[in-house]
């Protein structure tokens, strides 16, 4: 098993147990998707990030099979959060599903 920390400029960018939580969201959501997808439910529904103005949609490989239509589809929507404010919201998650 690999070990390491996640740095920004030689700083720490989150602690173990944040990276921990961030693993175990990634995981929880992961299962979700793959069971929506076994029941037939395949949205298309890229990211638009309020903050850089940008859509997952720009690089991606698979816009022309997609069949994304900003007039008929509609886009999750990523806010303007602060790492601190989404580390608290995923801790109180964990915390709720005790």
């Amino acid at each position: 098993m690999l070990t390491g920390t996640i740095k920004k400029s030689g700083t720490s960018v989150i602690t173990k147990e944040e990276f921990t939580i961030l693993q175990r969201t990634a995981n929880r959501i992961i299962k979700e998707i793959s069971k929506e997808i076994m029941q037939g439910s395949i949205e298309i529904k890229p990211i638009y990030d309020f903050k850089t103005k940008r859509t997952s949609c720009k690089n991606c490989t698979y816009s022309g099979i997609c069949g994304f239509n900003n007039r008929l589809n509609s886009y999750a929507y990523i806010g303007n959060r602060t790492k601190d404010i989404i580390m608290e919201e995923l801790k109180e998650e964990k915390s709720n599903d005790i």
